[in-house]
């Protein structure tokens, strides 16, 4: 529960000093992969900004409910084809585990909410859903693995797709 301790320190310090929150945000950008964390299904959590968002665990599959105060009613994301695995022990880097989690997001005119999940057998995907939007804002898919960083240029993606001949090969995406 690391990330949720930080979590609420960056949300009142986002409330009480809108420009310098942005500074916090970044420095806890490198460390997503320790923080994200699958959290207990129903557990509502704020969104910087305005809203909340919460994970459920319905029907033998994830729901998403993102709310924002913009809206009348919460956006429903399925996520029933998500995965989430846990690593077994710290260092433990067996099929990228540590990545897998969810995670409020803040960059540039995007706020909402981050998915690291598995998809299939050893894929990992990244969704990006705002807090406003119906739809995913972007959708990232890793053969085997994606990584995230915080970069001079941006928000970074790094993620490994295969070629025509399966050979593996490193894609990079810039938020």
């Amino acid at each position: 529960m690391i990330f949720q301790g930080w979590h609420s320190l960056c949300h009142r310090f986002l409330q009480r000093y809108p420009l310098r929150a942005v500074l916090c945000w970044l420095l806890c950008l490198p460390c997503l992969s320790l923080w994200a964390e699958v959290p207990a299904s129903g557990t509502d959590l704020p969104l910087f900004g305005a809203g909340s968002y919460r994970l459920d665990y319905v029907d033998h599959g994830w729901r998403l409910s993102i709310r924002s105060d913009y809206l009348t009613s919460p956006i429903q994301h399925d996520l029933s084809d998500c995965r989430f695995c846990a690593a077994e022990s710290v260092g433990d880097e067996s099929d990228n585990c540590q990545m897998d989690g969810v995670f409020p997001l803040v960059f540039d005119q995007f706020n909402g909410v981050g998915v690291v999940c598995h998809v299939g057998a050893h894929s990992q995907r990244l969704l990006l859903f705002d807090s406003v939007a119906p739809n995913p804002k972007r959708v990232l898919t890793g053969s085997y693995y994606l990584s995230l960083a915080l970069t001079s240029g941006g928000f970074e993606v790094t993620y490994d797709q295969l070629n025509h001949q399966g050979e593996p090969y490193e894609q990079n995406e810039m938020f």
